[in-house]
C-alpha cells in the first residue's frame, strides 16, 4: 500500500468517525415539542426523552447524541463501546509508548475496513490524529482486532 493510498483511507475513516457523532435518522430535524427522542448517557445507557425545546436538548442534538428511536442510539452506543475497546487496547499492546510525529520513519498502524470489498487491514499512518486507536506496529493492530468478540467485529464493520 502506498502512502498516498494510506492517506485516503485514513481520510475515510475519520469520515465515518465524524459520522457516528452524526444524529442518525433525523430528516426534518429535531422531534416535535412533546414528542420521544432518545439519547445515550454518560453510563452508556439509552435514554427516552421528551422535546421541550430546552438548552439541554440542543446541546444533545448539537453533539450528536439524539435519535428518532431506541434501536439507532442502542446501535451508536455499541460502535462507540467497541471504538474506546480498541483504544484501551492499543494503550495496553502499545505498552506506554506514543507516536513521535517529528519522526518520519516512525509510523503507526490502525484497523481500517473496506465495505465495499470486504476487506480488512492494518494501515500504516504517518500524520498526527486523535481520533484512531493508534497501534506501534502492525502486528498489535491485528491482535487487538483480534481480542474483539466477534459480535464486536461485526459492530466495527457496520
Amino acid at each position: 500500500m502506498t502512502k498516498t493510498e494510506a492517506l485516503i483511507k485514513i481520510k475515510e475513516l475519520e469520515e465515518y468517525i465524524n459520522e457516528l457523532d452524526k444524529p442518525k435518522g433525523i430528516s426534518s430535524g429535531r422531534a416535535r415539542p412533546d414528542k420521544k427522542f432518545y439519547s445515550i448517557g454518560v453510563t452508556g445507557a439509552v435514554r427516552s426523552e421528551i422535546e421541550r425545546g430546552q438548552y439541554f436538548e440542543s446541546k444533545l442534538y448539537e453533539a450528536g447524541n439524539y435519535y428518532q428511536t431506541g434501536e439507532q442510539a442502542i446501535a451508536h452506543e455499541k460502535k462507540i463501546r467497541v471504538y474506546r475497546k480498541l483504544l484501551k487496547y492499543a494503550d495496553e499492546l502499545n505498552e506506554g509508548s506514543t507516536p513521535c510525529w517529528s519522526d518520519d520513519y516512525e509510523c503507526q498502524y490502525t484497523i481500517t475496513y473496506a465495505k465495499e470489498t470486504d476487506y480488512l487491514s492494518a494501515t500504516f499512518i504517518d500524520t498526527n490524529t486523535d481520533l484512531l486507536p493508534l497501534f506501534k506496529t502492525r502486528k498489535l493492530a491485528l491482535k487487538a482486532w483480534g481480542m474483539l468478540t466477534e459480535e464486536e467485529q461485526e459492530i466495527f464493520k457496520s
